[in-house]
């Protein structure tokens, strides 16, 4: 198959490409009063955003489990932010921030691996995005999130 011209139903269209941070999360944003400063601008590309929200997403989440001890500790909070950013973008911008996520919480496997204050979360880490993999099955590309009761 030649995949340069196929359409997969995580790949945005073209017309929904923008520029983007590509590590984008909670802490790359500073809060001045009632300004907002992105920082750390060294990856920027022009790309999907819901890679953006994505990774913003499972960054909520690793901490989450980390520091609250809870995955779903913000899941309010990062519902709020799939749905309200998902309402401004194309139809299929909610599946791919799923999608996203997913790679972000894999990529965090191995982040935890090597950070010896979060060896202790990676075997949580893999059994969360095993169950949300293990879900999607036979399912489309994420049948059940932890956005959206999977955790």
């Amino acid at each position: 198959a030649d995949l340069s011209t196929s359409h997969s139903p995580i790949s945005p269209s073209p017309d929904s490409l923008t520029l983007i941070h590509r590590d984008f999360y909670p802490d790359q944003i500073l809060v001045d009063h009632n300004r907002l400063w992105l920082v750390d601008l060294d990856l920027g590309c022009l790309g999907d955003p819901a890679l953006d929200m994505g990774n913003f997403i499972a960054h909520m989440i690793e901490q989450s489990l980390r520091l609250l001890g809870d995955p779903a500790a913000m899941q309010a909070q990062a519902v709020a932010l799939q749905r309200t950013y998902g309402a401004l973008a194309d139809a299929d911008f909610s599946g791919r921030i799923e999608f996203y996520t997913l790679l972000s919480l894999v990529r965090h496997l191995h982040i935890s691996d090597r950070i010896l204050d979060r060896r202790p979360h990676t075997e949580a880490i893999l059994s969360l995005c095993e169950n949300w993999i293990g879900h999607s099955l036979g399912g489309g590309i994420v049948a059940r999130s932890p956005l959206e009761g999977g955790l």
